[in-house]
């Protein structure tokens, strides 16, 4: 009976593992199917894209401008699985030739340049090149020379490829001396590519500049190779609206077409042909250049706390300047820098120490001079005021206050 019973256990025990093995047979069959299915039923595009693991779209075939193009991504669980799909036509994919000049530059007009798409020759791609530039200043001067008349409005062009401007406006044979001699004939200048370093001055002969009195200059275009502008190198340049400085100039920048040392603590020229009838020199200024305001057209201008010293001749001949407040950060006014203009009264700050020699001189409708409280001027210039040295003379006595005039007297009183 033992034996009997021991071996309906063994069989009971061996039916139940046998059932055992057929369930996970059958698991894994699942399994193996469900794998299968995964990335095999997106090959009839219905099962839902959810059962695929897809990488990310790689271009495979890029669009031109005349034909399509295509990209596909691969099944991460089976990389014979994949998707492609296309990518319209693109207007911009052309692969453009080599540029061919269609019509050659002058020396006023530039030229214009032609390429053409490799894919379709009925796409073609035109731009307008550069005028051609003058190497030689004789050529400029001679060309310049027998050039029609024309108006700031419509000044000529002109690009200069030159290593020197052949010194300042008084020099026979330079650029500032066919622009003087030429007045007639507006003129915008280019200098970007010229690999000049300086643009000089004539300090032995009454401080000529460069382009000094050029009133027919209207423009002028500034390379990364200038590293000096002596005083005066645009002064009186009465149709001079813009100064441009190319952006890799390491020492001298432009903003609103005004010229300025690199980090702008001098302003160098403020051009005086611009339209705009009242300046506010930028905070951070330190330092007005020689000759900065010459000949503007400027009825008033603010100079802010930042500017210590106004160099020589600063607002020459600003006719339309009809009054000035100089403030207290001010140490020094330099020679000649209001001679010449239609100040009526000015306020000097008590920072100033030294009035240069003729500094408002010639100002002949200046009345009224207020030296502010705290004044302690030690080097007053010859003739810095109208009336010779009798403003001097009173001030050394009555120092700070109010000192007026009759309009053409030359007798200043001090005010109660």
């Amino acid at each position: 009976m033992k034996k009997i019973k021991s071996n309906v256990g063994n069989f009971a025990t061996a039916k139940l593992q046998a059932k055992m093995l057929s369930i996970l047979a059958i698991i894994a069959l699942i399994v193996v199917i469900g794998f299968s299915m995964a990335c095999d039923g997106y090959e009839d595009d219905t099962t839902p894209a959810h059962e695929n693991q897809w990488g990310n779209w790689t271009v495979t075939k890029a669009a031109t401008c005349i034909a399509k193009g295509e990209e596909t991504r691969t099944c991460t669980l089976d990389p014979t699985h994949k998707e492609i799909r296309e990518i319209p036509i693109d207007p911009n994919g052309h692969d453009w030739g080599s540029l061919a000049q269609t019509t050659a530059p002058t020396y006023t007009s530039a030229g214009i340049e032609t390429r053409t798409c490799n894919h379709d020759a009925a796409h073609k791609e035109t731009r307008v090149g550069s005028p051609k530039p003058f190497t030689k200043i004789a050529d400029f001067k001679a060309w310049l020379a027998v050039q029609p008349g024309n108006t700031a409005a419509t000044p000529y062009t002109v690009k200069l490829n030159v290593s020197d401007l052949g010194g300042s406006r008084n020099i026979p044979g330079s650029v500032g001396n066919a622009l003087f001699t030429n007045y007639t004939k507006y003129v915008s200048l280019d200098l970007s590519d010229s690999t000049i370093t300086s643009l000089p001055c004539d300090v032995n002969n009454y401080y000529i500049g460069a382009f000094d009195e050029c009133t027919s200059l209207t423009g002028v275009t500034i390379g990364n190779s200038v590293i000096g502008i002596e005083p005066f190198a645009f002064y009186g340049c009465t149709s001079l609206t813009v100064i441009i400085v190319a952006s890799d100039n390491g020492a001298y920048t432009s903003q609103d077409g005004i010229l300025y040392n690199e980090n702008k603590t001098t302003l160098i020229q403020y051009p005086a042909g611009k339209a705009d009838s009242a300046f506010t020199i930028p905070n951070g200024v330190t330092s007005i250049y020689w000759g900065a305001f010459g000949g503007s057209s400027l009825t008033s201008v603010n100079i802010p706390n930042s500017v210590t010293n106004i160099g020589r001749s600063a607002f020459n001949k600003c006719i339309s300047l009809t009054s000035i407040t100089i403030p207290n950060s001010v140490t020094s006014i330099g020679n000649s820098a209001f001679y010449y203009t239609s100040l009526t009264s000015v306020t000097i700050g008590n920072g100033v120490t030294s009035i240069g020699d003729s500094a408002f001189y010639y100002c002949t409708s200046l009345t009224s001079v207020t030296f502010a409280t705290g004044s302690n001027i030690t080097d007053f210039g010859h003739n810095a005021f109208p009336g010779s040295d009798n403003l001097k003379d009173a001030y050394s006595t009555g120092k700070a206050g109010t000192y007026t005039r009759l309009v053409n007297g030359s007798t200043w009183t001090k005010q109660p």
